[in-house]
């Protein structure tokens, strides 16, 4: 069954992410915003978005490749929860991966979240 993760909850993570990086949040969610989905990978426990940026958006000045995530969900029908990286390259955000604890089964059902700092 082909399982599309929710533009809520990706919206909902990344400004959970950047509200812990003060200084370059306004900067994360400016690049958010400007986004285009190149690929969308649903994995029996997890998700990948991979990213790329308009040609408009400035990078962040720190420039050096890194992931930041220091956020989980509690999510209905998973027992551990869900934990994500937001992985950034070359000053830009690149992609959001989305896992499940102990190889939980994704729930189909991802409407329903609680997240929370790690």
């Amino acid at each position: 069954m082909k399982q599309n993760i929710p533009t809520k909850l990706e919206a909902d993570v990344i400004c959970a992410i950047a509200s812990e990086t003060p200084m370059i949040s306004k900067l994360i969610l400016d690049q958010f915003k400007n986004r285009v989905i190149v690929e969308n990978k649903v994995f029996p426990s997890g998700f990948y978005i991979k990213y790329e940026i308009k040609d408009n958006i400035p990078p962040i000045d720190d420039t050096e490749s890194k992931v930041l995530g220091n956020v989980g969900a509690k999510i209905p029908d998973l027992k551990y929860g869900m934990g994500f990286a937001l992985f950034m390259k070359d000053g830009y955000i690149s992609s959001l991966e989305g896992y499940t604890y102990n190889e939980e089964p994704l729930p189909a059902d991802l409407q329903k979240y609680e997240l929370y700092y790690l």
